[in-house]
C-alpha cells in the first residue's frame, strides 16, 4: 500500500487518541443497542459479530440527505464510486473497492434485482428512488460464497419499510431546480395479525443536456418516474409468517447520442418498466433452534428506446431488451451446539432474454438478429458461524453452484472478527474467492447486417460466445474498528485486494465476446466519526484505490486499456459531514464531497482516446424543521459553489441547485 496513505491513517489514529487523552468531561453517551444487519450472513445478525465490511445507510440518513434517488446517497458510502452519464434518471452505475458495475449483486426486499438482459447484467441504478427505504445495507468484498453469481465486488441490499402499529399516513411533496417536482403518497400499520405497507410517488424534471452543456449542448433531457410499493407479512401461526412484497418503476427519460460536442438529440427517448416481487413463509421449529424460509421471486426488466429521425440529429433507432429471473430459494439457520449457528440452503435460478434492435443513418441500415434465449442456475450452500470464544466470532461458508451452459463452480470465504471489549478495539479480516456466469448477452449476441442502399449487405459475426467460462476472482481484506470517549466517538481503516481474472471482453469484432480480461485492485478504506457535542456531529470517510488493467499477450498494438488504471475509479474519494441540531425540531446538515481526477475514454473521436477527467468538491446544504407532529418542512441546497465538473467524460452534471418542501403525518 502507498507508504504516504499509511502515514495518513498513522496521524489519523494517533490524533483521535490524543483527542480521547486531550477532553475531559464528554458528555455520557446514550446507550445504543447493538446493530443488526442481515446482508453478510443471510440471517439478522448482530454487526459486531461479522467480520465482512458492511456499511448501513438508515431510513434517518435517507430523511437527511434527502436525495430522491438512491445512486446520489450511495455516493457517501466508503469504498463505492457512482457514475451517471448526466442528470437523474440517466443510466447509473456503481462500482464497488475497484470491481466492475456488473459484477454488484443488488438485492431489493430479498429479491435479486440484476437485469438478466443487460450486457453485463448489472442492475442500472437510474430508476430507483429512495421512496419508503427503511435502511441499505452495502456489504463490500467478493461474496459468492454466499449469494453465488454476480456477487464478486459485493451485494447492495435495498430493505424497505414495513407497517407496524396504528394505521397511518403520509403526504410529501418537494418541488425546485430543473422543474422539478415530486409527489408521495404512503400508508402502513397493522390490522390485527395482518401489517401492511403501500406507497406511491411521481417525479419529474425538465433536467439538462445529458450531453455536456459547456460542449454547445442546449436541448434538456427530462425525466419522468412513477414507483409504486406494497407489502403485505401476517403472523398466521406462533412460529409461521407468510409475507409478500412488491416494487413497480416506470422511468421515461430523454437521451443524448453520445457525450461530447454535437450530441444533442430531441426526441431520443428511453422507457424502462421494472416489476419486482416475492413471497415468502418463514417457519420457526424447536423454540428457534431451527428457522427456515421458502421463498419464490420475480423480476422483469423491460428498456424499449425510440429515436425517430429529427434535423438536429438525423440518427433513427429503435430497441428492445426484456430480462426475466425467476428464483426459488430455501433457507435454513439451524443452532446444533451453543455458539455454533449453520446457515445452509438451495436456490434455483431460471434467466431469460428478448430482445431486437435495428438503427438507420442515411444511407446505412444496422439490424441486429433478435435474441430469445433462456439459462438455468442451481446452488446449495453451507456456512458456519462459531463463537469462538468472548469477542471471537469465526466465520466459513462454502457454496456449488451449477450453470446449464457454462459449467459448474466452487467458491468459499472464511470471515474473522475479533474484539477486545475492555479497549474498544475490534480487528476483522476476510479471504475468499467469487465467480459470475456468463450472462444470456455474451453468450448470444447475435450477428450484425450492415446493408448501404444499392450494395451488397455486410454480414458481421455474431458477437455471443456459447463457450465462455465463468468470470473469477480472489479477495482479501484486513481492518480495524476503535471506540473512544466511550463510543462517542469511533474510527477505523481496513485495506483490501482484490484479483479479477477470465474476465468476459471485447478485443475483437471478429472473434467476439472472449475469457482474456484481467485486472487487480488494491487500496484503503478509512472513516471516523465523532460527537463532541449532543447537538453536533461530524462523520467522515476516505477511499485509496489503485486498479489496473493487466496487460495480456493479444491486447492490439496502441491499446488504451492493458497497463493502464481502469477506467472511471478515481484514485481518491472522500466525504465529510457536519451535523448540527440546533433544537430538538431541528436539523442542519453540511457535507462536502471530494471525488479525486480518473481515467475515461474519449469514444467521439475515431480512434478513441484515453482521457482525464479533473477532480472535483461539492458541497451541498440541507436543512429541516419539525413543526408539530403532523407537519415538517425540508430544504436541500446542492453544488453551493456551482463547481462545474463532470463524471462521464463529455456528459453534463448539475449546477447550483435548490429544493424545497413539506411532508403532512397523520
Amino acid at each position: 500500500m502507498n507508504r504516504h496513505l499509511l502515514h495518513a491513517i498513522s496521524v489519523m489514529a494517533l490524533n483521535l487518541a490524543a483527542i480521547d487523552r486531550e477532553v475531559s468531561g464528554a458528555p455520557a453517551p446514550v446507550k445504543q443497542l447493538d446493530t443488526v444487519v442481515v446482508t453478510a450472513a443471510r440471517t439478522p445478525t448482530p454487526l459486531k459479530q461479522i467480520g465482512s465490511n458492511v456499511s448501513v445507510v438508515t431510513a434517518e440518513d435517507l430523511k437527511m440527505r434527502q436525495f430522491n434517488d438512491v445512486g446520489d446517497m450511495l455516493r457517501y458510502v466508503p469504498g463505492l464510486d457512482v457514475i451517471r452519464n448526466g442528470g437523474i434518471g440517466q443510466p447509473t452505475s456503481v462500482f464497488i473497492r475497484g470491481a466492475d458495475s456488473r459484477h454488484t449483486l443488488v438485492l431489493i426486499d430479498g429479491i435479486e434485482a440484476n437485469d438478466p438482459a443487460d450486457p453485463g447484467g448489472r442492475f442500472d441504478f437510474a430508476n430507483l428512488m429512495v421512496d419508503e427505504i427503511d435502511r441499505i445495507e452495502v456489504l463490500r468484498g467478493g461474496e459468492s460464497a454466499v449469494y453465488g453469481s454476480d456477487a464478486l465486488g459485493g451485494v447492495i441490499n435495498i430493505i424497505t419499510k414495513r407497517g407496524s402499529g396504528a394505521p397511518k399516513a403520509s403526504l410529501m411533496t418537494q418541488g425546485g431546480s430543473y422543474n422539478t417536482y415530486k409527489v408521495i403518497g404512503a400508508s402502513d400499520g397493522s390490522l390485527g395479525a395482518l401489517n401492511y405497507n403501500i406507497s406511491a410517488s411521481q417525479f419529474g424534471t425538465q433536467g439538462f443536456s445529458a450531453a455536456a452543456r459547456d460542449l454547445d449542448n442546449r436541448e434538456r433531457d427530462g425525466y419522468q418516474n412513477t414507483t409504486v410499493k406494497a407489502g403485505l407479512n401476517a403472523d398466521v401461526l406462533d412460529n409461521l409468517n407468510l409475507a409478500w412484497t412488491m416494487h413497480y418503476n416506470r422511468g421515461v427519460d430523454k437521451l443524448d447520442n453520445c457525450g461530447g460536442r454535437g450530441c444533442d438529440d430531441p426526441n431520443n427517448q428511453n422507457t424502462t418498466n421494472q416489476l419486482f416481487t416475492r413471497g415468502q413463509g418463514a417457519l420457526s421449529l424447536f423454540g428457534g433452534r431451527w428457522q427456515q424460509a421458502l421463498g419464490v421471486s420475480y423480476s422483469l426488466t423491460g428498456r424499449k428506446g425510440l429515436n425517430p429521425w429529427d434535423t438536429l440529429n438525423p440518427f433513427v433507432g429503435s430497441s428492445n431488451f426484456d430480462g426475466q429471473k425467476v428464483k426459488v430459494n430455501w433457507l435454513h439457520d439451524v443452532i446444533p451446539l451453543e455458539n455454533h449457528k449453520l446457515t445452509f440452503g438451495a436456490e434455483d435460478e431460471e434467466d431469460s432474454i428478448t430482445s431486437g434492435s435495428s438503427f438507420f443513418q442515411d444511407p446505412v441500415l444496422t439490424e441486429q438478429s433478435p435474441i430469445d434465449e433462456r439459462m438455468n442456475t442451481a446452488g446449495v450452500f453451507l456456512q458456519h458461524r462459531w463463537n469462538v470464544q468472548r469477542g471471537w466470532f469465526s466465520t466459513f461458508g462454502v457454496r456449488y453452484d451449477r450453470n446449464d451452459i457454462s459449467g459448474s463452480k466452487v467458491t468459499w470465504r472464511t470471515s474473522q472478527s475479533l474484539a477486545v471489549e475492555r479497549i474498544g478495539l475490534r480487528i476483522k479480516g476476510n479471504y475468499g474467492t467469487g465467480f459470475k456466469v456468463p450472462t444470456l448477452y455474451q453468450l448470444y449476441a447475435p450477428l450484425t447486417v450492415l446493408t448501404v442502399q444499392g450494395q451488397e449487405p455486410i454480414i458481421f459475426p455474431p458477437l455471443g460466445n456459447p463457450d465462455l467460462k465463468p468470470e473469477l476472482s480472489r479477495n482479501w481484506d484486513i481492518g480495524f474498528e476503535q471506540d473512544v470517549w466511550g463510543k462517542l466517538a469511533q474510527f477505523g481503516a481496513s485495506y483490501f485486494h482484490n484479483d479479477f481474472y477470465d474476465l468476459i471482453e471485447i478485443r475483437s469484432f471478429s472473434t467476439g465476446y472472449e475469457n482474456i480480461g484481467r485486472a487487480e485492485a488494491d487500496g484503503a478504506e478509512v472513516f471516523f466519526q465523532i460527537q463532541p457535542h449532543p447537538m453536533v456531529a461530524f462523520r467522515g470517510q476516505y477511499t485509496y484505490l489503485d486498479t489496473q488493467q493487466l496487460p495480456d499477450a493479444s491486447d492490439p498494438p496502441g491499446d488504451i486499456y492493458g497497463g493502464k488504471p481502469l477506467l472511471r475509479r478515481p484514485r481518491n474519494r472522500g466525504s465529510l459531514d457536519a451535523i448540527v441540531n440546533p433544537t430538538d425540531d431541528s436539523e442542519v446538515n453540511l457535507n462536502v464531497l471530494a471525488v479525486g481526477r480518473k481515467d475515461d475514454v474519449d469514444f467521439a473521436v475515431f480512434p478513441a482516446q484515453r482521457v482525464t477527467i479533473p477532480g472535483y468538491v461539492l458541497v451541498n446544504l440541507n436543512t429541516r424543521y419539525t413543526v408539530n407532529q403532523y407537519l415538517q418542512i425540508f430544504g436541500r441546497l446542492d453544488n453551493l459553489l456551482n463547481k462545474k465538473y463532470q463524471e462521464v467524460f463529455g456528459y453534463g452534471t448539475p449546477g447550483f441547485s435548490a429544493f424545497a418542501g413539506f411532508q403532512v403525518s397523520y
